[in-house]
Formats: structure tokens, sequence, C-alpha cells
């Protein structure tokens, strides 16, 4: 027997994929003496020893450095579009999944709890989406997979001690539209997640409102019903509503009501399914 799918861990699972690949977990650093003079490690380092700090002059911003040293990720292009794939393919899972969920009874408030925390998660990630945020996060003096550089076509990991950003114009620049580029892309997924919602949860009637199925020529039998009701209605304040409920649920459309009212009108007896329903309820044992 197989286990029910729990809509709300694989939604989140999905969800996750596009927001941990927005992420920059490690900024690759290329220096111009380094590169031109063709220095190797142990160069660098006895050069950090002797002059201190190596100033790099091009920032590079990776989810996966991995993807970077086995060419996947070549440009800082490349990885804009990797994310970009990525967060469409998970909004466009979630939305599958929506479809799915919505068939379960009762998961609609689970639901709703899941979109809020995903929204509050995303909003998270955008306010961290800076480099004193992320560099704070990322705590360089414990941890030294942040900041590589590049010698001789390898990353050699630094601490922060070791290279120092400048913030020049040029360096706030590439700052600005790594972190930057990347808070457009999260808040075109909130926005995507937004349409999600919208059309899964906030107009639900398509998934949500049961349609009643009843047999072939019943139709009359049921408008006779409603009308009923609505003509003798004394209890239900806002019968026009319940009315409307009720056409739909059943799948009669407002002028096929009007005419088999007008037809009930008409009739000699007009009531016969009501009466028919009377009589089997005074038949019922007592």
């Amino acid at each position: 027997m197989t286990q029910p799918t729990d809509y709300k861990i694989e939604i989140k699972k999905h969800f996750e994929i596009g927001l941990n690949r927005s992420k920059i977990n490690h900024i690759s650093c290329i220096s111009n003496r380094i590169k031109n003079e063709n220095l190797t490690k142990e160069m660098v380092d006895e050069l950090i020893k002797k002059e201190g700090k190596i100033c790099p002059e091009l920032l590079q911003f990776f989810n996966n450095i991995e993807d970077y040293t086995s060419s996947k990720i070549i440009t800082q292009q490349d990885e804009i579009e990797a994310i970009k794939a990525a967060i469409i393919q998970s909004k466009e899972e979630i939305d599958k999944l929506m479809i799915e969920a919505l068939e379960e009874p009762g998961l609609l408030y689970e639901l709703n709890e899941c979109f809020i925390e995903m929204y509050n998660q995303l909003g998270d990630t955008i306010k961290e989406m800076n480099y004193t945020d992320w560099i704070g996060l990322k705590n360089p003096n414990k941890n030294l997979d942040v900041l590589y550089l590049h010698v001789k076509n390898e990353q050699i990991t630094y601490s922060q001690f070791d290279l120092e950003i400048n913030y020049t114009v040029f360096q706030t620049n590439q700052f600005k539209e790594a972190f930057e580029h990347r808070i457009h892309l999260l808040e075109q997924y909130r926005a995507y997640l937004t349409e999600v919602y919208a059309r899964h949860l906030m107009l639900p009637s398509k998934k949500i409102l049961p349609i009643i199925q009843y047999k072939k020529g019943s139709k009359t039998k049921i408008s006779e019903l409603i009308y009923a009701i609505e003509t003798e209605n004394k209890t239900i304040i806002d019968c026009a509503k319940f009315t409307e409920f009720l056409l739909k649920i059943f799948k009669i459309s407002r002028d096929e009501y009007k005419k088999h009212c007008h037809e009930i009108r008409n009739r000699k007896e007009r009531a016969i399914y009501t009466k028919d329903l009377k009589d089997a309820i005074v038949s019922l044992p007592l």
C-alpha cells in the first residue's frame, strides 16, 4: 500500500531548491598582479607574509564553487541564468503539487500556513542579501571556505584577513550587481508564489467547491427543491446567496433554473418532488 503524499513537505522541498540556488556561498577573487606575474600558491603566501593583505580587483559570486571549477558556470551571467532556471522549475513543481493537493479534503488551512512560511523565508533571505550580512553569517574567522583567490587556475581559500576588499567604485558596483541581481530574482520568486497562491487558494472554487453528481433527468426535481427553499424561506437571512451556492454545487445555470421555475409555476400540481420528499419523511419508522 503506497503512503499518502505529505504535500506540505513536498512543496517546501521544491521551494527550497529555488531559494537555496539564489544564495551566494563563495566569492572568487582575481588579483591582476598575481595573474600577470603568474605566481604560485607558495609565492602568494610569501607575498601576504611580506606585504600584508592582497587586494583583488575582480570579484565573482557563486552558489557552488564546484560548478565554477568544473566549468559548468563560467560567467556571472551563467550564474544568474542558472538561478532563474531553478526558480522557474521550483514554481512549476509547486504549481503541479497544488493541483494534486487540493484534490485531497482538509488541506486548505495547512497549505495557507505553508505559503506564509515560504513568504517569511523569502523576506528574511532578501533582507540578508547584502555583503555585510553575508560576511557576518559566513563568519570567515572560523570558516575559510568563503573567499577564494584565483591562483594559477585554482581556487585557493583565504580568510578575510588575507584578502582585503577595497570599496572602490568598481568593486562597489560588483557587489551591488551580484547581490541586487539575486534580490530581484527573489522578489520575482515571491511574485510567482503570489500567482500560484491566488490561482489555487484565493480562487479555490474550481477545486474546493464540491460539484454534486446526480442522475440524468433530475435537474427539474433539484430545481423544485431549491425553489421551495427560496420561496418559503423564513430562516436563512441571505437566501439569494444560498440559492446561488446550491445552483453551483448542482451545476445548474441561472437560465436553466428560471426555466424550471416557470415550468413548476405552470404545472397543475406544482409540488411533485417536494411532495415525494414529505411522504418519505412521514413514512420513516418512529
